[in-house]
């Protein structure tokens, strides 16, 4: 067994639900998708991050004081909708504008692009911090550059000590370096499908040596007994 799930397209809900009964310091929304910290003081900079459902505890489980402030958990694997996006950071919004925090996938940039129109269609100061920060794919022609890794949660600890500090929107963005050729720290992510073809490659092969030696026993290099050789 690898998974406890009811049904594939209940997931996200049902982990929603569960989270809104653990945890009563949040507030948990069905729909759209987003969780956040009820207790957000006034006058603060409210800290946004998401993505896709499937690798928690990223980022519902980062929501509260001296990290986000709001998550919005897209589907598995998918990014989360502006929709999710903007609804979040009005919820979050204590007046001093959000900072969104996006990892560098096409779907979540765009995303995240789109909600902060809204948002300052709305009159909501945004700003956001790109996560780029994965060498394992830093020259790749099939992703957008340099996923968003290891650093993301550094970042959301960084950004949300200083928000917490009463740093207004500029100061909080500043620490994290935007556009910088080395990063402070990197994140090194690689394929689990890639790393599952090696390794079942890596078995059949071993099983294959095991097989021949067994019929060739000669090939191993100590002389083969008789009952061996009639094997």
């Amino acid at each position: 067994m690898k998974k406890l799930i009811n049904a594939v397209e209940n997931v996200v809900r049902e982990q929603l639900q569960g989270m809104a009964a653990a945890h009563p310091e949040l507030r948990v929304s069905i729909d759209p998708h987003f969780v956040c910290r009820k207790e957000i003081p006034q006058g603060k900079v409210a800290i946004v991050s998401g993505g896709g459902s499937g690798h928690e505890p990223m980022h519902g489980g980062f929501v509260g004081h001296g990290m986000l402030d709001g998550a919005c958990p897209g589907e598995v694997f998918t990014s989360p909708t502006p929709d999710q996006m903007y609804e979040c950071a009005k919820a979050v919004d204590r007046g001093a504008g959000v900072l969104f925090i996006v990892k560098n996938y096409t779907g979540d940039v765009m995303n995240f692009e789109t909600a902060a129109e809204l948002c300052h269609a709305d009159g909501v100061k945004v700003q956001n911090i790109l996560i780029d920060d994965d060498v394992a794919v830093k020259d790749s022609l099939y992703t957008a550059g340099r996923r968003g890794v290891g650093t993301t949660v550094l970042a959301e600890k960084i950004v949300g000590a200083a928000a917490e500090a009463g740093y207004d929107l500029g100061q909080v963005r500043r620490p994290v370096p935007q556009g910088e050729p080395v990063w402070p720290l990197h994140g090194h992510g690689a394929d689990p499908v890639h790393r599952a073809r090696r390794r079942q490659a890596h078995l059949r092969t071993g099983r294959e040596r095991d097989r021949n030696r067994h019929r060739h026993p000669r090939r191993t290099g100590h002389p083969a007994r008789p009952h061996e050789a009639r094997g």
